[in-house]
């Protein structure tokens, strides 16, 4: 616990308590310390309210509660503090409304964190008065309405995180705030995936700061195509926008984003060919681009991501051979090639995926044999060959795989799982590998998620 003789240290500037294993709740008596302008307790398992006294830190510059388990309402005295360059209470279980004149009664705040609470009803257009501001993260809340241009009356403004909320009302009005953010020439981070958001993008996206780095947009009914423009966007390292109405082909200008690290476009209704393009990113590690309605082959200079570590292009119309080379990414973790139209061979250079814990060809055209090679995958924790036309013997190789926990028949997406031997009607199993305990349940690991994001540093 805090010790609430603490308060008795009348002349103390700083107070740092965070990063430890406190508990209990925050002393009334620290509002005593009129000197004080940095607090900070975040990271903690602290609980309990937000002592209402607080305002009378008017010195205060710093306050940084979260994350926590403390709960409430925000004391409106704190709103008042003009002191404030930084206020931080992210990740505890605060409710209320932010006051709607924040902006004028914060003047010099500079990095504004809320997300990860309860807050409700509208952003506030006032933040525009606090033009010093450069990191506002909102997210996930439940906040609704109208995202404020106003936001672009913030020259230095870098990160707007405004994800998993309830904004936007589904049609393209709600994206208005997108033009008025290309004065923002400094913005490096926009989230505003998990929201309402709808209708096509419009063209000033691609007018946003070129220092973009992060752009989210996942996860809301935007629908039209992808706009070709996105290539402005020079310096982007993720581009997320799975689970969208998004039409068309893939732009053949996104490969001339050579910056990008994830990209994510799965779950749309995007057709046509994968372009080549594409394989200019040779630094990508995440790529996903599954459920989608895309044909064609899989282009042969995807053997160019020599960083890739987890690739997703199930649920297509993909036909064609695997490609060798993409096979031989000693980086790659997961690879799901699943519910295509590949034929021929499943290529030996499967052994080459040195780290890999996930494979899936299930639901395919593949044929031939299993190759010995892919007892070499000795980091493999779940295979899926199923509903394809393999012959022979079951690879002996299999049982030398230690780590293996699902071998599957059944489909590994299935909320449960049959307690099974491993069976292939046309195959002659052999009993080194029936006899492997470790394949017979199925415990199946957990699938790298789409919207994992890098982490945010408040």
């Amino acid at each position: 616990m805090i010790p609430s003789e603490l308060g008795s240290l009348t002349k103390l500037v700083g107070l740092g308590l965070g990063t430890n294993n406190l508990t209990g709740v925050i002393p009334a008596s620290f509002s005593n310390i009129s000197s004080l302008r940095y607090f900070s307790v975040n990271d903690n398992n602290l609980m309990g309210t937000i002592p209402y006294e607080f305002g009378r830190l008017k010195k205060l510059t710093v306050f940084a509660i979260g994350p926590n388990n403390l709960s409430g309402e925000i004391p409106l005295s704190l709103y008042n503090i003009s002191s404030m360059s930084l206020f931080s209470v992210a990740g505890n279980h605060f409710k209320g409304t932010l006051p709607p004149d924040i902006g004028f009664t914060l003047p010099n705040l500079q990095q504004f964190y809320i997300d990860l609470n309860e807050f409700f009803g509208m952003i506030p257009d006032s933040f525009a008065n606090a033009t010093q501001l450069q990191f506002i993260d909102v997210g996930s809340n439940k906040f609704f309405g109208q995202v404020p241009a106003s936001f672009g009356n913030l020259p230095s403004l870098r990160l707007l995180g405004l994800e998993n909320n309830s904004l936007g009302n589904y049609s393209a009005n709600s994206l208005d705030f997108i033009p008025s953010l290309t004065n923002c020439s400094q913005l490096e981070t926009l989230g505003f995936g998990k929201n309402n958001f709808g209708g096509a993008l419009p063209n000033s996206i691609a007018n946003l700061s070129t220092r973009l780095t992060m752009l989210y947009l996942e996860d809301n009914h935007l629908s039209g195509n992808i706009p070709a423009t996105l290539e402005n966007l020079v310096n982007l390292v993720v581009l997320s926008m799975w689970n969208n109405l998004f039409t068309g082909d893939i732009p053949v200008s996104l490969g001339k984003l050579q910056n990008l690290q994830v990209l994510n476009l799965a779950q749309n209704n995007l057709f046509g060919k994968i372009p080549s393009s594409m394989g200019n990113l040779t630094r990508v590690f995440e790529l996903f681009l599954d459920h989608n309605r895309l044909e064609g082959t899989l282009p042969p200079n995807f053997a160019n991501f020599q960083k890739l570590q987890y690739l997703g292009i199930s649920n297509n119309i993909l036909n064609g051979t695997i490609p060798k080379g993409v096979l031989s990414l000693s980086t790659s973790i997961q690879l799901d090639f699943s519910r295509n139209s590949f034929t021929g061979n499943l290529p030996a250079e499967v052994g080459k995926l040195k780290n890999i814990n996930l494979l899936d060809f299930s639901e395919n055209n593949l044929t031939n044999e299993i190759p010995e090679t892919i007892g070499d995958c000795q980091t493999l924790e779940l295979l899926s060959l199923h509903g394809n036309f393999f012959q022979g013997a079951m690879p002996s190789a299999l049982a030398s795989l230690r780590g293996l926990q699902y071998l599957d028949r059944v489909k590994y997406r299935r909320k449960a799982f049959s307690r099974t031997q491993v069976l292939y009607p046309s195959l002659e199993i052999p009993s080194s590998v029936v006899a492997y305990r470790n394949c017979s349940f199925l415990h199946v690991p957990p699938k790298h998620q789409h919207n994992e994001r890098p982490e945010d540093a408040n």
